[in-house]
Formats: C-alpha cells, structure tokens, sequence
C-alpha cells in the first residue's frame, strides 16, 4: 500500500521519533508499506515520520544511482550512527521537499547499528551514498531536515524555491 508523504512544514518532521519495542507483523507490513511508498515515488530513502509515523524505522535503497556497489532494500529499525569518519558532499533531495536539492556536507563512512524487522541486531557499514542516504533517514527520525544543515542564506533560498514549487505548502507554513 502506497502511504501519503507528508511535505515541509508538516510538524510530523520536526519531531523526534521513538524507539520501537515491538516487532510483528503489524511493523513487517508497515516496512512493506514504506517501501513500496519509497520506490513509487522514485527516492532513494525514506523514514516512518515522512508518512507520519513516529516511529525509528527507515528503508533504502541506492542502488539505482550506485549500481557498481548494490545493496538493494534495507529496512533499518532503531537505526544509531556508532562511529563516522571522512566527509563527502553531496547534492541531496527529499521526498518532503520535492522539487529542491541542495549540497550538504556528511560523514562519508559510518557504521550504524540497528535492528532488523525481526528484532536481530545487526551492523552496517555505509561508504559513499549510502552513507549520506543513512544519514539523511536517520536524520529524520531525529526530527532534523537536510534543510536544517544549510547555511541560514541557503535554508532561505532553497525554502523559497520548494515554496514556489508548492504554493500550498507555502500558504500552510504562513499560518
């Protein structure tokens, strides 16, 4: 089932999410959900508070943009960044901010630690892309927005450019 994306300034995505206790099947069809949700809209990753849930799970998957390094889908739950070393920057877009990308400066390695649908726990080591798509995701659980690490001229800018994009969401973010 395909779930409605919440866009900028929903207050969905400035909150922080919590720390999922149950795995069942209710949380494996939501994962589905999500997925099926990411891949329909063409992104690359996307975090539960993006559909309204606030909830510590993402999906990814880089693989049509880094097809020499394939991972294809990987549902992370309770997903936390244990170590970070390196930096890339990297032109990143959001399916909350359609429309709009901007450069944002990241770790390049991280290794993140998570849990499967299944509550396993589990380690992933993330280089390049996936890295900064990990981060973004993870970001997002954490009530943050790639807007948020722009510079106050660029926050304003690329706002004003979603905003001409989507009048609506303009109008909202008025009130």
């Amino acid at each position: 089932m395909i779930l409605p994306i919440r866009l900028w300034p929903d207050p969905v995505l400035t909150k922080p999410s919590s720390t999922i206790e149950v795995f069942d099947d209710e949380l494996r069809s939501f994962a589905e959900n999500m997925a099926e949700t990411m891949y329909s809209a063409n992104g690359l990753g996307l975090a539960a508070p993006q559909v309204g849930e606030l909830r510590r799970l993402i999906v990814v998957d880089v693989d049509p943009i880094d097809q020499e390094n394939p991972h294809g889908l990987i549902t992370l739950i309770n997903p936390r960044v244990s170590s970070a070393k390196g930096q890339i920057i990297w032109e990143e877009g959001c399916l909350s901010f359609p429309g709009v990308a901007e450069k944002v400066k990241r770790p390049n390695q991280v290794v993140v630690e998570y849990q499967t649908v299944e509550g396993e726990r589990r380690e992933l080591r993330a280089e390049g892309i996936l890295s900064v798509c990990v981060q973004h995701e993870i970001d997002h659980l954490n009530g943050v927005n790639f807007i948020d690490r722009l510079s106050r001229l660029k926050r304003t800018l690329t706002l004003r450019e979603f905003y001409k994009l989507h009048p609506e969401q303009a109008k909202i973010a008025k009130k």
